[in-house]
């Protein structure tokens, strides 16, 4: 367990759509981060308190490149004495970073520490990165590199998650999201603006369908066949595993949508709460991240959790809220049943498959969500959970205060 390491503030813009007339593609990501640091300023934090930013972001190229934590700290004019880092642990880079962040609170590197993530896919593409996991035909096979989404369809088939089952749960993520827009909910959410009009361009998470329905969802043809039989994943599995064949149940319905988003979370010890005047909203109980089986991949999150569970003296079924993300459907499903969350526990905004999932963001995006959850429901504790590429899982468990 971590000892008096506070989160202070988790504030996050609106997801938008990753395509050429998304509302947030004009935008830089150095763009979406300078209005977080102005948010955290308005809301009291000065300069001068922060010691170091630890940003999240998986396609570090381009708009992404060359260490974009301290690029944006120089572009907003945040703080010259702060260094800023940006690293990459995939889909969990968001939630890494608050990890190393309460490392350095919690050994008193550092006395306060924001933390986040920034992934513009609609300027910076999944993969664009090119690294050899994936690029590589001689290091993807080493290394047991598949496609996520044949990696969650190996899931799916190896755990008995059937194409009804992902649908239905895909369409329980867009009618959660279109519920929660519908009511305000989650308020740490801040609208972007134009820097050049300041009219506001998204103020809610742009990719939620509420039309959504079953019939549709059931008529979408499988997203990942093709490229699980041409790409080998299929052959390598059903040896790997003893399966006869792989089932795609997975369809873009139930796959996330690839989006721009950016979030920042203010961290620091008890002292802290005197230099901003206000209270912490949370104490940040334990981290767990692992690696499991690299073929299928997306298969560590349930065990991740239960090890977070155990380091912070509880069980997955003391968490008021935990906020899975979505990956693909059967991987937030493996972790419903694995560890038993009940129904009204597991993502009660909606997820990734409705929200959309900016990878190296998302953790962070996530903190700012459960947050307000556990706060709009008096609940204490609460978890973030995440699988990424390669095996690797991280969890996180909070207690509000």
């Amino acid at each position: 367990m971590l000892a008096d390491v506070h989160i202070y503030d988790a504030l996050r813009t609106p997801r938008g759509a990753a395509k050429p007339d998304g509302a947030l593609h004009g935008l830089r990501p150095v763009d979406l981060l300078t209005q977080l640091f102005a948010a955290q300023r308005a809301r009291g934090l000065e300069d001068a308190l922060v010691d170091d930013l630890v940003l999240g972001c998986s396609s570090q190229v381009g708009d992404q490149g060359a260490n974009v934590a301290q690029t944006a700290l120089r572009y907003a004019g945040f703080g010259q004495h702060v260094p800023g880092v940006t690293l990459n642990r995939f889909c969990c880079s968001g939630l890494d970073a608050l990890r190393y962040a309460s490392a350095q609170v919690a050994s008193g590197m550092s006395r306060a520490v924001l933390a986040g993530g920034v992934e513009c896919m609609s300027r910076v593409g999944m993969f664009a990165d090119q690294g050899a996991w994936f690029s590589d035909p001689h290091v993807a096979a080493q290394a047991q590199f598949v496609h996520m989404g044949v990696a969650a369809d190996i899931l799916a088939t190896r755990n008995g998650i059937t194409r009804a089952d992902c649908d239905a749960f895909a369409l329980r993520s867009q009618r959660l999201a279109t519920a929660s827009q519908a009511r305000g909910a989650l308020p740490s959410r801040i609208p972007v603006t134009d820097p050049a009009t300041s009219s506001v361009l998204l103020a809610h998470d742009e990719c939620v369908r509420p039309g959504t329905r079953a019939e549709k969802l059931a008529a979408l043809p499988p997203a990942f066949a093709e490229v699980g039989a041409s790409g080998g994943g299929d052959a390598r599995a059903c040896a790997a595993y003893g399966l006869a064949a792989i089932d795609h149940v997975h369809t873009l319905a139930s796959s996330p949508a690839m989006c721009d988003a950016a979030a920042l979370v203010l961290l620091g010890g008890p002292e802290l709460a005197s230099d901003l005047g206000r209270a912490p909203r949370a104490r940040v109980r334990a981290f767990a991240s692992l690696s499991s089986d690299p073929l299928v991949m997306l298969e560590g999150a349930p065990l991740a959790l239960e090890r977070a569970c155990a380091s912070a003296g509880c069980l997955p079924g003391d968490l008021g809220v935990v906020e899975c993300n979505e990956s693909f459907a059967a991987t937030a499903l493996l972790v419903q049943r694995r560890l038993g969350l009940r129904e009204e526990q597991l993502n009660p905004n909606g997820g990734a498959l409705a929200l959309g999932h900016p990878l190296g963001a998302t953790g962070a995006l996530l903190v700012s969500s459960l947050l307000d959850e556990l706060e709009a429901r008096g609940e204490a504790l609460g978890a973030i959970v995440i699988p990424a590429g390669g095996g690797i899982a991280m969890a996180l468990v909070v207690e509000r205060t």
